[in-house]
Order: structure tokens, then C-alpha cells, then sequence
């Protein structure tokens, strides 16, 4: 991405109404609640009627399986990340508009009202967020037009993160996917270019899985020995305990993996189609979540020990655990199923394995993407 499209986002950065509905509660630190007795906040999407015969897509977060719609059904909207800090609420996602869905624009609702983070003139999305004391650290990514025919529009996509609504590059990122904080250092997890290439007509070098601390290169994660190393691979989440910087995410052709420190640990029970999405840690037990296997079944892992989720006697097939969260020794799990019935998807979360249904409202179904826990009122 070129200079002059960071400018523009700075210069571009708008404050507006979303159809947006406040609501008043008090949460604390994303995975760093403390209190037994929490509430349980949900960020994702559902798909709604749009009133002209079509189905859209409405941001919303839920409360104990209760939803808030953030946006009306006239837009498509997505949630995807979430923050409790006192009594603030912080979801990030995007929002366009059904006459041209494609424009989209990176947003944060903070407390129900939206702040665009790019010009309309910028495609972006907003996909985590991560708050540390009064600095607000949101990732994502721009998109920018490639080329461009009467039919069609092709776009290349430069990850980005911003702080307190400036827009930063992390070196050689080909994406920014989390972030963590330990202390006052900020981690971030996504992939580098790889100094590997593909061979073929038109491919070039891939991606490695690697993470960054306080703006600078730490890591790049390789392969297990097993693995041959010219393949594109991404971190999707990370965690930081002590001086321990766990990580976790895909490769091109091969299992997921988590890493410890660089180390990496290929999960057990998966394929090449599986994925880890989530991490968290508790002491020295590490937590992933993601789905495994060749029917894509939702699971955490414990110390490399897979736990399949379940809802009664539902299918678990084409299910996917997105996030985790971790309060003392209880485990939170979100994930979405898709119901074999209506092909629509349900998202669930999962407190020790007992699933609560995060409901759609008038919604067709819905679509959990992130997870936040805050001490009851």
C-alpha cells in the first residue's frame, strides 16, 4: 500500500450514525476477567430480510445468548471483533450499503455509535481489536483496486492496524490476523512474505506464518521438520504468558499447528483441511480452538488434547469454534453449526461444554466471530 492511501485514511476519518442501539452495561478486559460469576459478549453477523426480496447481512453482538442488532437490515454489516474495557464496549467489523456491497468501510462501534476508520473512497474491514490502558489497537485490512472492467472489479488487499484511529504497516506483513498484550508490549500474529517460491506460470513467493512485538519483526514460525517448508502458512491467533509467546494457526497443504516460542506442535487430530482459529492460555495450559478433521467438526484443544464440541444430538458436521475465552479454570467456546435441516447456520457458546444458543431474532442465521466475558452487574 502506497503512502498516500495512509493519508488518505487519516484524512478520511468520519464519525457517523449507523442505526446503531446503545446499551449500558459494565465489562472488564477481554480474557482477563476475574470475577466467577461473568456475562458472556458475542460479536458476528446474521443474515436478515432486506425488504426487497433479498437477504442481508446485520452486525450484532449478543449478551448471554440475547441479541443487539448494531446496524439496520439496509446495509451489509459485519461484526468480527470485541473489547470490554469498563464500562466501554468496542466492536469492530464493516459496514457498505446494498447498492454497491463492495465499498466496504472499516468501522468501530464504540457503546452503539460507529466511527468509519477509512474515506468511502478506501474498501477496508476491521477484523480484531484489542485495547490496552486508553490506546485502541483495531487490525484489518485496505483494499485497493487492481484493475477494473465494465464488469468486474479485481482488488489486492494491504494489512493494516490502526492506533487510536491512525492507520499503521507492520514490515513485510501479508497480514495481520490478532493481537495480545503482555505488560505494556503489544503482539501482533498474521504472516510475512515467504522467501520461498511456488513454481508455475504466474505464482510468485507465498506467506509465512509469523508475529510482531511493539511494531518490529520478531518471529517467522516454519514448519516441523516433517513438513517441506515452501508452502504459504498464517498465524490466526496469539497469546503471551510470561516470556512465553504462544501462536496458532493454517498452512497451505498441511495440519494446523501451534507454536511455542517458534517451536511448532502439529495439532493432533486433524487434516490438511482443518484450522486453528483461537489461543489462550491459563498458567501452562495452552487452549486452541478451531475445527478438525475431513467432516470440519468444532474443537478445542488442551495441551494438544482435541475435545469435540456437541449441541445434543445436532450434527456437528461443517461446524467451526472461532474464539476462546478463559475465566479461572471455566472454559468459554464460540462456534457456529450448520443445520443440516435449513442449511442455515446457528452459532453457539460453550461454558465447559454446555452450549448456549446465541439466537438470530428475526434473522435466518447467525454467525459468531469473537468473544468477551465481563463481571455480572
Amino acid at each position: 500500500m502506497k503512502t498516500k492511501y495512509l493519508s488518505l485514511l487519516i484524512a478520511g476519518l468520519a464519525l457517523f450514525a449507523a442505526s446503531c442501539k446503545k446499551t449500558s452495561f459494565h465489562p472488564t478486559t477481554r480474557d482477563a476477567v476475574v470475577d466467577t460469576a461473568v456475562d458472556v459478549y458475542a460479536a458476528g453477523y446474521i443474515t436478515a430480510n432486506n425488504g426487497r426480496g433479498g437477504v442481508t447481512e446485520v452486525a450484532a453482538y449478543w449478551k448471554n445468548g440475547v441479541i443487539t442488532r448494531l446496524t439496520d437490515s439496509l446495509s451489509f454489516c459485519e461484526a468480527k471483533g470485541i473489547a470490554v474495557v469498563g464500562t466501554d464496549v468496542y466492536v469492530v467489523g464493516y459496514i457498505s450499503n446494498l447498492t454497491n456491497p463492495f465499498n466496504e468501510n472499516a468501522v468501530l462501534w464504540k457503546n452503539g455509535v460507529a466511527t468509519k476508520l477509512s474515506p468511502d473512497s478506501t474498501a477496508s474491514e476491521a477484523t480484531f481489536i484489542g485495547v490496552l490502558g486508553t490506546d485502541v489497537y483495531i487490525g484489518g485490512l485496505i483494499h485497493d483496486v487492481i484493475s477494473q472492467t465494465a464488469n468486474s472489479t479485481s482488488y489486492g488487499s494491504q494489512p493494516v492496524y490502526w492506533k487510536n484511529g491512525v492507520p499503521n504497516l507492520l514490515p513485510n506483513a501479508t497480514s495481520i490476523t490478532a493481537i495480545a498484550f503482555n505488560g505494556s508490549d503489544v503482539y501482533m500474529a498474521g504472516s510475512i512474505v515467504s522467501p520461498n517460491k511456488f513454481t508455475g506460470i504466474g505464482m510468485g513467493n507465498g506467506s509465512v506464518a509469523a508475529y510482531w512485538k511493539n511494531g518490529a519483526l520478531a518471529d517467522t514460525l516454519g514448519y516441523p521438520a516433517a513438513y517441506l517448508p515452501a508452502y504459504s502458512s498464517s498465524a490466526n491467533a496469539i497469546a503471551v504468558s510470561g516470556s512465553n509467546v504462544y501462536t496458532a494457526g493454517v498452512t497451505d497443504i498441511y495440519q494446523p499447528e501451534m507454536w511455542q516460542n517458534g517451536t511448532p506442535t502439529i495439532l493432533a487430530n486433524t487434516t490438511e483441511s482443518s484450522i486453528a482459529a483461537g489461543i489462550a492460555t491459563n498458567g501452562t495450559d495452552v487452549y486452541v480452538v478451531g475445527m478438525s478433521g475431513n467432516f470440519n467438526i468444532a474443537t478445542y484443544w488442551k495441551n494438544n488434547e482435541p475435545t469435540a464440541l456437541s449441541v445434543g444430538a445436532l450434527s456437528m458436521t461443517n461446524s467451526f469454534a472461532q474464539a476462546i475465552a478463559l475465566n479461572g479454570n471455566d472454559i468459554y467456546v464460540t462456534a457456529q453449526v450448520k443445520h443440516a435441516s435449513d442449511q442455515n447456520y446457528a452459532s453457539y457458546y460453550w461454558k465447559n461444554g454446555v452450549s448456549v444458543e446465541l439466537s438470530a431474532g428475526t434473522g435466518t442465521g447467525a454467525y459468531v466471530k469473537s468473544i468477551a466475558l465481563a463481571p455480572k452487574n
